[in-house]
């Protein structure tokens, strides 16, 4: 229960530590120290920035979004935040066709883009709350930004979340994506990566009863938990092998004094992270290895990269209590969804109330914490949907992150779903199957 607090703790004892370490790589990296260049001096410096990085806290890191290129022109975005609770806010990244610049000979061309921009549909991509903010789905965004403007669900940390808030499980996950559609408009697409999978297709079955005018005009789940009994994984069978009180005992702890959300029960970020770093322990302990011999070898390009990687990685978001144990109860323990039994504010979720939304499925071969398989069981449960809505596509060697970065969500996922999302933008004559 007290975990955070030892948490922070460490981080001020730790903090004169790392002030030495920051001196020791000043000192020895100095240009003007006769020593800089030697090998000792180097390993010194890259021992220093080594435990740096190993200890400190990382901020959350910005989206860093500020153009996408279409169409060979350089198309300015911005990002506003257009929408916002205790529990989150609603970020809209349009992209200013005023802003294409173009010389004479082009100059028909960007006309011509400027207007097809114009006419493009929005998306929203419903982002994970699993212990890293937003924008680990920067490359996500940036791709579905040359398909349309893209609003982006960006999670507050539990721990900056006031008590006096009230609870956040998975009927507020439902409640705010409804919001954050609602605020979209109507003809908006919504991608949901991950986690966020079970509350987005509650949503657009709750939406379907309501008729909802904001109801989106397709959906995708992208490697999402629909149902864990299909392929399960390590962690799923991790999850059933153990109690729920298990988890309430040893993930479950309290925010100290000094947050914003102080006295709040929370899943810390850096206990998530533990877990995922458990899995491919090997992988990442190669990782700070090479960062630490290309830092003495002098490597620039090879420790940028792993610099912007872990930045991201290891900036971390605590979750909401009531989520974390709902999320473990009936999704990965009850398994409540496929079997028709959720209930949410006491409202059951009726799948095949879903009839006319189209559904885009995406998996990884080899995702190792969604299987394949535990997306694709969305489209047994929707059996109100023709199979003319249908879509599923598996990236043979991708990864769980795989799926929505790196070079195959680039080159090969990002396309594919640009293509089923503009599919559903025509006439119904001018369709493709």
């Amino acid at each position: 229960m007290l975990l955070k607090y030892v948490h922070d703790a460490s981080q001020t004892a730790l903090a004169p530590a790392r002030a030495a370490a920051a001196m020791t790589g000043a000192f020895w990296g100095n240009a003007a120290n006769p020593l800089s260049q030697t090998p000792g001096a180097r390993m010194m410096v890259a021992s220093a920035d080594l435990f740096e990085r190993l200890t400190r806290v990382y901020p959350k890191p910005e989206w860093n979004i500020p153009s996408v290129t279409i169409g060979g022109h350089d198309v300015p975005v911005r990002a506003d935040v257009v929408d916002e609770t205790p529990f989150y806010r609603l970020v809209r990244f349009t992209r200013d066709t005023n802003g294409i610049r173009s010389d004479n000979a082009s100059a028909v061309a960007a006309d011509s883009l400027k207007q097809r921009l114009a006419t493009q549909p929005r998306g929203l991509l419903v982002t994970p709350i699993s212990g890293h903010h937003a924008t680990l789905l920067r490359g996500t965004a940036r791709e579905m930004l040359k398909s349309g403007d893209v609003y982006v669900t960006e999670w507050k940390c539990a721990s900056t979340v006031p008590a006096s808030a009230g609870e956040f499980g998975i009927a507020a996950n439902v409640a705010h994506i409804r919001r954050a559609l609602a605020v979209a408009g109507p003809g908006c697409h919504l991608t949901a990566v991950c986690q966020p999978s079970p509350a987005a297709l509650c949503a657009v079955a709750f939406m379907s009863e309501d008729r909802d005018p904001c109801k989106p005009r397709s959906l995708t789940l992208m490697a999402g938990p629909i149902d864990t009994r299909v392929n399960p994984q390590e962690c799923n069978t991790f999850a059933l092998k153990h109690p729920l009180s298990l988890f309430k005992a040893n993930m479950l702890h309290l925010v100290p004094p000094g947050h914003d959300g102080w006295g709040r029960l929370v899943m810390p970020g850096f206990l998530q992270q533990a877990g995922f770093v458990g899995q491919n322990f090997a992988k990442h302990a190669t990782a700070y290895n090479d960062y630490f011999w290309a830092l003495v070898s002098g490597a620039q390009e090879a420790t940028q990269k792993h610099r912007e990687f872990y930045d991201e990685y290891n900036a971390l978001l605590d979750m909401h209590a009531t989520y974390y144990t709902e999320t473990i109860d009936m999704i990965f323990q009850r398994h409540l969804l496929p079997k028709g039994e959720l209930v949410l504010d006491g409202r059951r979720v009726n799948l095949a109330a879903i009839t006319d939304v189209p559904l885009l499925i995406v998996e990884g071969g080899k995702d190792d914490i969604c299987g394949v398989g535990q997306t694709y069981a969305a489209h047994t449960l929707c059996t109100g949907l023709p199979e003319s809505m249908r879509g599923h596509y598996v990236e043979p060697e991708a990864g769980h992150y795989g799926v929505f970065s790196g070079k195959a969500w680039r080159t090969n996922i990002a396309p594919r779903l640009a293509a089923f999302q503009a599919q559903w933008d025509q006439p119904p004559h001018q369709r493709v199957a």
